[in-house]
């Protein structure tokens, strides 16, 4: 069955491609107090501080990932996350402040289109209307700006 297939190829992707076990790093990332994970990119003091990608997986099996920038270890300026967890995955993309979603954010799921929500404090407070501008890393990677 395609459903089996789909979640033996899954398993496997999670367990070799995004393993935390086969990224090495000395450089502490963590979202919001949950557990430290890894960075790959700009470190300082031991801690992620600019732009990179960091991996967290938690304790109850659920996973984030972040590419973006970050400040003294949490995200900080314009990043994408993806969180894996139990009812599936879904991205955030916009602008996080000591860690939290920030401002209009573009919300993806599988199988849904995108919504552009507002967020406070890592909150999301309600619709943000189609013509919200969101911030992107990728956008700001490729300028340099």
């Amino acid at each position: 069955r395609f459903d089996d297939l789909r979640d033996q190829l899954q398993t496997l992707y999670l367990e070799k491609q995004r393993s935390l076990d086969t990224v090495a790093s000395n450089c502490t990332f963590n979202n919001n107090g949950a557990a430290a994970g890894t960075w790959m990119g700009v470190c300082d003091g031991g801690v992620a501080n600019g732009s990179g990608v960091g991996v967290i997986k938690q304790a109850d099996g659920s996973s984030v990932e972040y590419y973006g920038y970050a400040t003294s270890g949490v995200p900080n300026g314009p990043g994408y996350m993806i969180v894996h967890d139990s009812s599936g995955s879904h991205a955030i993309e916009g602008n996080f402040i000591a860690g939290q979603a920030e401002g209009a954010m573009r919300v993806s799921k599988a199988g849904k289109p995108d919504q552009m929500r507002n967020y406070s404090g890592g909150q999301d407070v309600g619709s943000a209307g189609k013509n919200a501008v969101v911030t992107s890393p990728f956008d700001t990677l490729r300028t340099g700006t």
